[in-house]
């Protein structure tokens, strides 16, 4: 599996429209099917599916220094998983782990890596 590339979308650019694109680091871990969100100007891409495998890899994207950091993966392993943010908090809802849909779990504290199960 090819390893997935952040391509970033140039808009406005003053009064200017810029219609470009531009090819930023890979991401450690090759996937599809993950969750993404944004937490304060960082981007998360939580789960997925890698090489057919369900998995919990939870990594952040830095656009000031280009690069990509691993966190604390998420407690149950998901494919497909639906993720929003709330006041800092990033949910995980849903997705299939295989054999089962699952339920929320919630990164409850970015700063300190603690990932909760929230039933």
């Amino acid at each position: 599996m090819e390893l997935l590339t952040i391509l970033i979308f140039i808009g406005f650019s003053g009064l200017v429209f810029a219609d470009s694109w531009s090819t930023k680091v890979n991401m450690s871990t090759a996937r599809d099917a993950l969750g993404v969100a944004v937490v304060a100007g960082k981007i998360y891409a939580i789960g997925g599916n890698s090489s057919g495998e369900h998995i919990a890899t939870n990594e952040k994207y830095n656009q000031a220094t280009n690069s990509w950091a691993t966190k604390t993966p998420m407690p149950t392993p998901r494919y497909g998983p639906a993720v929003s943010v709330v006041n800092d908090k990033i949910y995980a809802i849903g997705g299939w782990n295989g054999s089962n849909y699952l339920r929320l779990e919630v990164n409850n504290k970015i700063i300190t890596k603690k990932l909760v199960l929230v039933k």
